[in-house]
This record gives structure tokens, sequence and C-alpha cells, in this order.
């Protein structure tokens, strides 16, 4: 039995399919959520409550003079790396996906401490001193 398929329907299948398609690109490239914190400025360095952190592993804070914001995660229980979230290829603002840090515009991706592991960034991203105690983390 021979179907015959209108030009419509045609049109509808194949849109449907294509939104369908698109529609994956539309996921977020993180699935890791950070939120923005509150933060310190004391002497010679910058103190965050771990209470900021909630339940998220990621923490951004944009200090003042910085040209861009400052990741801090969460690496394991008493481990906590600070990078300044601008790849080194071309300077955009790289996000957090699940155990690695990715940029956006040309796929370079950096561990969680900002050792480039995918190029074509070469250089790693700047990183800050962390310390903590039971209460608060700091960066220097």
């Amino acid at each position: 039995m021979k179907r015959d398929v209108t030009r419509r329907k045609f049109v509808k299948k194949t849109g449907m399919a294509t939104a369908a398609i698109l529609g994956i690109g539309l996921i977020p490239v993180s699935c890791a959520p950070f939120v923005y914190g509150v933060h310190y400025v004391e002497a010679d360095r910058i103190r965050i409550p771990k209470k900021e952190f909630g339940r998220s592993r990621f923490l951004v804070i944009q200090p003042q003079g910085l040209k861009a914001p400052v990741l801090i995660s969460k690496i394991e229980e008493g481990e906590y790396s600070a990078v300044l979230m601008e790849c080194t290829h071309k300077q955009c603002t790289i996000t957090p996906a699940g155990q690695i840090l990715v940029c956006p515009c040309h796929g370079s991706e950096y561990d969680l401490r900002g050792k480039v592991i995918k190029s074509p960034a070469v250089e790693n991203l700047i990183t800050f001193k962390v310390n903590e105690d039971e209460t608060n983390i700091y960066i220097y």
C-alpha cells in the first residue's frame, strides 16, 4: 500500500525532528550548578564563609579589581581550589561542567585546579592559594 505524504505532513515531521535535534544543543553545558557568594577583603587575603557554598560544589565571587570572577571549587572535603574564570586562549569566561572547567568559545578544558587538559588553550588558568579553617576559606 502506497502512502502519500503531503508537503504539510513532511514539513511538520521534519520540523519536529529538527527541533528535537536542535533542542539537544540547548541543554546547558554545565550540569554542576554554582552560586554567587559573599566575600570579605581583609588585608592580604579574601575570606569566604563556607556556608556560602550551600549545597553547591562551586562558588563564584567577583573581587574588585580583577578582570574576571573567581571560581572556588570544593574538590573534596577539606580541599578547595580557586581559579580566575578567564580562559587563557581567548579570554572567554569558563564554566564548571562536572569534574572539569570548560571554555564555551573554543572548547578548551581544564581540571578543577586550572590545569589544561584539552587545547586550544596551552596555558593553565590563573590560580590562587587557598587555605581554610572550620568556618572560612581564604584566598591569597
